[in-house]
Order: C-alpha cells, then sequence, then structure tokens
C-alpha cells in the first residue's frame, strides 16, 4: 500500500486518516514522524514552507486556508448543484446516492448547516416533482444529516409499497386515476416523448368534444360514399396523442393501426372509454406511475377534465338549430372574411366610438353580415345587433369558434347530420385566420390625392412604388417593429406599429420605444408614417397629421396592400 499524496482534490482530515492507516500499518506511532511523512507527501505547488507547523492540527489547519481547499470547497458545492436523483426502476443506485451525497457534503464542510444541506437534497429530485414536493414537506423539522437520511429511506419504503399494492394511484394531476396492479410492472415506453403533445391535446380537446366525435377516417369515406354508416354509433374510438385526430379500433376498420403506419411518431393512443393507452410500436399498454409514464397521466388528466360533463355536451349537440339556413350566409363569408385581418379585428360599434381596451374584448362574428361585435362581457354590441336586424340570429366566437344562436338562446355544434353549415363557417374561418389582407372591391384613388396638400413632404417623403410592391410581403407577418425585433424587446404585441411611407419599415410609436421617430431623425426625406391600426398618417417635420379622415387612410392602405 502507498501513501496517498495531497494535491488539493481530497479533504485534508480524510487525507490525515488515510496517512494514519497507512502509518499504522507500517508501525509508525510518533506524531513528530507522521508529520514528517505527510509534509513529505504534499503536492509541491501547495507551498506551506511559510508556516512553522508543530503538530498535525496545524497542519490540516494551514491545508484548509490554502486556496486549492477553498476550490476543492466550491467545486464539492457544485456537484451538490447538478446532482440528480435516479429511482431504482431507471437504474438508480439509492445507496450509493445517499453516500455520495453525504461525501460531498462533508467535503463541501457543510454537513452542520442543515438548510443548505436541505436546499441541495431537494434540487436533486428536479426530475420528479412528486417525490421533490413529499421530500419537502416531511424534512422541515429534521435538523441533521442522519435524520435526513432516515427520512429519505422512509419516502423511499412508502413508495415501493404503494407500487405493490392492487391499485396505483397517480396524485399528480387533477384527476385521479386507478390502474390495475396486472399493468404496474409495465416497462417505460421510450416513446412517450415523441408521441405525446400535451399542449396541442388542451388546445384541441374542446372543440373535439363539442363534436360528435367519430373515427375521422369513417366519417370522410362515409361522406364521399353519400351512404351514412351505420356502425359509426358503436365504434370504439382511440384519440392520438400526437395529432390528436380520432380513430376506429382495430376490431372495428383499423383505421388507428392505418394512421399509425402511415406517420412517424405516431405512435400512442389513448382510449376515449376507457382511458387506456396503447403503444403500437413497444404493443403494450402504458400505464402511469408515481415515477414513468408521466405524460400519459396528464393525458388522461386533460382529456378527463372535459369529459366530466359530456352527457350534458351530446344532449346540447342532437339540438337542431332551425335558424342556421336563414342566418350562415356562406358565399358573404367566402367572399368578405378573406378581405379581413383576423389578428386585428375589433368590434365595428367600439372602433366607431372609439371605446378603450379593444384587446381585451372577445370578438363574435356575425355570420349573415360578417361583421365584428364584442361579446355580452364587454359592452354587448352583438346582442344589439342581433336585436336591431332580422335573420342575423347566430355569430361565432373568433376565438374558439364556438357558435351561439341569439334566438335560441344557446351553442350551436355541427354534427354529423346536424347544423353542418355551422362546421362550414367554422372551417372558413380557420381556413383563413392566419392570412392577411386581399385585394377588396374599392376604388383606385391615388395616394397623393387623400394626402393634406398643405403638407409639402408629401411628394419626397411617399414612395408609392415601393409601398406597392413591399406591402404585400409585409402584410402577411405579424409586423412588428424592426428595431424591437432585433433588440429582443418585451411586450411586442402591444406596441403601436407605424409604417414609414418612404422605405415602408415599420416602426414603434412615441408611446413605445420611440423607434419611429429615431428613423425619422436619422433619415432624409423619411418624414411621413402611418398608423397600422388607425390609418392615420403622421408628418414628423410639420408635427401633425396629414390624412384629413381615418376612412380615406383605411383605402390608401388597402388599395396599396393589393
Amino acid at each position: 500500500m502507498k501513501p496517498p499524496n495531497y494535491d488539493g482534490t481530497i479533504h485534508p482530515e480524510e487525507w490525515i486518516k488515510q496517512i494514519k492507516l497507512f502509518c499504522q500499518l507500517k508501525q509508525i506511532t510518533t506524531d513528530r514522524e507522521i508529520l514528517r511523512i505527510c509534509k513529505l507527501l504534499i503536492n509541491s505547488n501547495i507551498n506551506i514552507s511559510q508556516h512553522n507547523i508543530k503538530n498535525i492540527d496545524e497542519l490540516i489547519k494551514v491545508l484548509k486556508e490554502n486556496p486549492f481547499h477553498t476550490m476543492f470547497k466550491n467545486t464539492s458545492k457544485r456537484k451538490l448543484q447538478y446532482m440528480k436523483y435516479i429511482s431504482e426502476n431507471d437504474g438508480g443506485d439509492i445507496i450509493k446516492f445517499t453516500r455520495d451525497f453525504c461525501s460531498l457534503c462533508c467535503d463541501a464542510e457543510i454537513n452542520e448547516e442543515i438548510d443548505e444541506v436541505k436546499k441541495y437534497w431537494k434540487e436533486a429530485f428536479s426530475n420528479d416533482k412528486s417525490l421533490q414536493n413529499e421530500f419537502a414537506n416531511k424534512m422541515r423539522n429534521i435538523k441533521s444529516i442522519d435524520e435526513l437520511v432516515k427520512k429519505f429511506d422512509e419516502i423511499i419504503s412508502e413508495r415501493n409499497q404503494i407500487k405493490n399494492c392492487s391499485f396505483i394511484e397517480v396524485e399528480e394531476f387533477p384527476s385521479t386515476f386507478f390502474v390495475p396492479a396486472v399493468y404496474s410492472n409495465n416497462e417505460r415506453c421510450i416513446h412517450i416523448k415523441d408521441s405525446v403533445n400535451i399542449k396541442k391535446l388542451e388546445n384541441m380537446i374542446l372543440n373535439l368534444i363539442c363534436s360528435d366525435i367519430k373515427c375521422v377516417t369513417c366519417v370522410k369515406n362515409s361522406i364521399e360514399s353519400k351512404k351514412p354508416s351505420s356502425s359509426l354509433q358503436s365504434q370504439a374510438i382511440w384519440l392520438c396523442l400526437a395529432c390528436c385526430k380520432p380513430h376506429c379500433s382495430r376490431f372495428d376498420e383499423g383505421h388507428g393501426v392505418e394512421h399509425y403506419e402511415e406517420n412517424v411518431n405516431h405512435n400512442i393512443s389513448i382510449d376515449l372509454k376507457k382511458f387506456n393507452a396503447w403503444c403500437y410500436e413497444c404493443e403494450f399498454y402504458v400505464v402511469p406511475s408515481l415515477d414513468k409514464n408521466q405524460g400519459i397521466a396528464q393525458a388522461q388528466a386533460v382529456i378527463k377534465k372535459y369529459l366530466r360533463d359530456v352527457k350534458i355536451e351530446r344532449k346540447v349537440m342532437e339540438y337542431n338549430c332551425e335558424h342556421v339556413e336563414e342566418s350562415v350566409n356562406i358565399k358573404k363569408l367566402k367572399k368578405r372574411w378573406p378581405n379581413m385581418i383576423p389578428s386585428d379585428i375589433n368590434c365595428i360599434t367600439c372602433v366607431n366610438a372609439n371605446a378603450k381596451s379593444l384587446s381585451e374584448q372577445t370578438i363574435w362574428l356575425c355570420l349573415a353580415c360578417c361583421k365584428p361585435h364584442c361579446s355580452r362581457f364587454d359592452e354587448r354590441h352583438g346582442i344589439q345587433h342581433y336585436e336591431e336586424k332580422v335573420n342575423h340570429n347566430i355569430s361565432l366566437d373568433l376565438k374558439n369558434f364556438k357558435a351561439w344562436c341569439y334566438e335560441c338562446k344557446r351553442y350551436v355544434f355541427p354534427s354529423l347530420n346536424k347544423n353542418q353549415v355551422i362546421a362550414q363557417a367554422q372551417a372558413i374561418i380557420q381556413k383563413y385566420f392566419r392570412r392577411d389582407v386581399e385585394e377588396e372591391d374599392t376604388e383606385s384613388n391615388s395616394i397623393l390625392d387623400l394626402l393634406n396638400i398643405s403638407c409639402k413632404h408629401v411628394k419626397e417623403s411617399v414612395n408609392i412604388k415601393k409601398l406597392e410592391k413591399k406591402l404585400p410581403n409585409l402584410v402577411p407577418l405579424n409586423i412588428k417593429c424592426t428595431t424591437c425585433v432585433n433588440n429582443n424587446t418585451k411586450a411586442l404585441s402591444k406596441q403601436t406599429i407605424w409604417l414609414c411611407l418612404t422605405c415602408c419599415k415599420p416602426h414603434c410609436g412615441r408611446f413605445d420605444e420611440k423607434h419611429g421617430i429615431q428613423h425619422y431623425e436619422e433619415k432624409a426625406n423619411h418624414n411621413i408614417s402611418l398608423d397600422l391600426k388607425t390609418y392615420k398618417a403622421w408628418c414628423y417635420e410639420c408635427e401633425h397629421y396629414v390624412f384629413p379622415s381615418i376612412a380615406q387612410a383605411r383605402a390608401v392602405i388597402q388599395n396599396s396592400s393589393s
């Protein structure tokens, strides 16, 4: 056995213990001789020659004051910070984890600072939020590392007992699911990360539940053949957790299997009746437990949350609104909707009245005349419009695409054989929802004819050719201030955007970051900008508005954008 050298990579006290063990084996017993051996085994980079060391205790003190030891302690703290707990099911070793953690606490000299130890230990469970929360609650009154280790062992033992019970209860999500113990030994499914899209499920599940859910392929085939299928009602429906499309099972037409085979990473589907999840790639049921397959538990929670009132929803969906035919004008919707900018649609009554808080309103589109109005929870202009007009009974929420009949006083849902015109309206709006302004039936007017003739900077500051060329490319984008985008400025969606009519570059207003004024001051003859919300033009040189009215300015920008 060779005596270990001291190079700053071990705690001085631990190193002295190893030296004493070596000396004992070699029958070296005098403190003076042991001290001499210790000095000889210290790395030359660690200089202790200036210290008059007379015993082992003084040597340990000098070594602890050395910069190498400070670096060693800081490194040990960083190791604690990045240390992660791995459960036994995933190949982890609890004893090794506990031993290494306590050893690093000693190296970092924080084993007496119990609050700091708790912080690092809790952080080690960041991969398992359930365990992290349980450990945090149970370690509040603990005052030593030994108690901490004991409590940790108790928690792990309790969790192992839960797994061996006849049912497993998943407590981390809003709903509770019970799975027979026969499934509890299932392996962790490696396809969950790529095949389960929780965000898409949360966004789409409400629209799915609010319609009569059937296999999309079977419905398509039924429509194409013009022969309603009698088997649709009795099918077992499985929802793909990647794209959220429903398909029938292998015991019906097998469209779920077909969907998996045709698409990459669409491996997992969930039964909408029993909530069992099946992985086509692994060929087994994927069962969530406390430490694995948690993505499935989240999906189950999302679906069950919206299925609690499914019987009520179905009764609502069975209702056939008698006002659909007279109150939904599909031809007008097809013609006028593409000419509207969905991201900037406001209640027309509120705009005319210069009402505030337009951006916070819920907008409903009348499906008879295609005019947008605010909801009953805002200024109630949607209800007012219905009361003043004949056969303007149905409006569509532009946020979640639900249709409401003011005459029936209830939502109108499309199904396989009812209210199909509503489905057409929803499809048209969703299709164009991210498109921008297209050509409208407006007369061709010269922009110079509309500008205030008193402004002498119009001719040199308005470039019609560049505006006509560049504006169609700008409008489809979600237009933001170019300078703010380059600077990664926050709150871009709340800015007022002004378009320079010389170079066609968008900038924020004087009440935001003032990049519009900055652009004018830096460029020659870039005097006039147009507000893309109100269509007012402002001349920075003259310091006044140039357009006489909003209506004329609107015609200009629409003619230019076409």
